[in-house]
């Protein structure tokens, strides 16, 4: 791929290959540009004295995606006007990758994400992103794929899933919401049956440990969805679920000290 930016990319010149990175400056961020800078240039630095490119010249410029839809975009295009753009290396948040993956068809310009998590990414990726490749430590995927097996192997056929739109905003924006949506369309509905509700954000953080929680729980998973539970006299309902979630292994044995009656 990167000899082909040599000889093909867009930049004016064709012994050198243009690497436009539009990543997040906010420093909070995963892949910043701050965090990203310095093993970028090690990596450049590393090509380059290894002569694995003698005939070609690698060069990144950083621009501000802001996380943002607009800003993305508008930095892409600056970068494709200017003729500097050989690839993308990013944007990672979401929202701000999807209108440059889809516009980088038409540009003829590859483009590498370790963000683009969004399930549309995957169902869509030769009709809508052929260009781009998902390069990221997490895939939601993944994510969905793994709690199949874990039901498949408790022979648990109902899920209810509770969330909250914005949850983990400081990985990439509405993350859980883009996880959520890849458990409620990654699971399949011919054995299992799936329910969701969507928390609202406000009174999330006001009344966490209120009644309106309570009364959440009782209303949109109670008896339908949490099943029958014997525990030690001595377990808090909590104890259970931190040591259940601590303990239990996909596919091994449920210790001792709590028995679920799968009446699901």
């Amino acid at each position: 791929m990167v000899v082909s930016w040599c000889l093909e990319g867009t930049a004016a010149d064709h012994n050198q290959a243009m690497i436009a990175a539009v990543l997040p400056q906010d420093p909070s961020r995963l892949f910043s540009i701050a965090k990203v800078r310095p093993a970028a240039s090690i990596a450049i630095e590393r090509v380059h004295a290894d002569g694995l490119l003698s005939s070609c010249h690698l060069d990144i410029h950083y621009k501000d995606s802001k996380c943002s839809e607009a800003a993305g975009m508008n930095e892409a295009i600056n970068f494709f006007v200017e003729g500097r753009t050989s690839v993308f290396f990013g944007p990672v948040c979401d929202y701000a990758a999807a209108p440059v993956a889809r516009q980088i068809g038409f540009w003829n310009v590859p483009m590498v994400s370790v963000g683009a998590m969004a399930l549309d990414f995957f169902t869509r990726r030769q009709a809508v992103y052929p260009l781009l490749t998902r390069a990221g430590p997490a895939n939601l995927q993944s994510l969905a794929q793994s709690f199949i097996r874990l039901m498949d192997d408790y022979a648990w056929t109902k899920v209810k899933v509770l969330y909250e739109r914005d949850g983990r905003g400081e990985i990439v924006s509405a993350f859980c919401h883009l996880a959520s949506e890849a458990l409620v369309y990654g699971i399949p509905k011919t054995h299992i049956s799936l329910d969701y509700y969507r928390l609202e954000t406000v009174s999330w953080k006001r009344d966490k440990h209120s009644a309106w929680l309570n009364t959440t729980l009782i209303e949109e998973v109670g008896d339908e969805y949490s099943g029958k539970w014997t525990t030690s006299p001595h377990l808090t309902s909590g104890d259970v679920i931190i040591r259940a979630c601590n303990q239990c292994q996909v596919g091994g044995p449920i210790p001792s000290w709590v028995r679920p009656s799968w009446q699901v």
